[in-house]
């Protein structure tokens, strides 16, 4: 099953509009139609709170994958983030293993990218998400925020 959220300009970081559940038809429509510029300039207005971004959960995989805009007018980005178990070593990478969710984030060219990407998630194609992500750009990877 797969549930979307929003998390509008300005948003702190743990502020979600749910949405509810999803099919990547939907899911298309909703990106289609959100007002990504706009929400741009609010951000870039508010100098606080995240930017504007739409995040679906494929709660029966424990996995989420989002789309956010970045940048300004002149030069825009969207970034992609996959989130997914993550075995890590705890105190300074010395210690044992603990599971962690963790975040890998990427530059999508552009919006048939993005929807393509976005129909790999919703088909569990998994590995093949994985290894189209790793052709892209990287841009961070970190803990996710709980």
């Amino acid at each position: 099953m797969f549930s979307y959220n929003v998390q509008l300009a300005g948003y702190s970081f743990d502020k979600f509009d749910e949405k509810g559940k999803v099919e990547y038809d939907k899911f298309v429509t909703v990106f289609d139609s959100f007002p990504w510029l706009e929400q741009l300039d609010e951000a870039n207005l508010l100098k606080e709170g995240c930017s504007a971004t739409l995040s679906v959960k494929a709660s029966d995989d424990n996995k989420d994958f989002w789309v956010s805009i970045a940048g300004d007018r002149q030069k825009t980005i969207f970034l992609v983030g996959y989130v997914y178990f993550k075995e890590k070593k705890t105190f300074f990478g010395l210690g044992k293993l603990k599971m962690v969710r963790w975040v890998d984030i990427y530059e999508a060219e552009d919006s048939i990218q993005i929807k393509y990407l976005f129909g790999l998630f919703f088909n569990k194609k998994f590995f093949e998400l994985e290894a189209e992500l790793k052709r892209l750009k990287d841009f961070d990877s970190m803990e996710a925020y709980s």
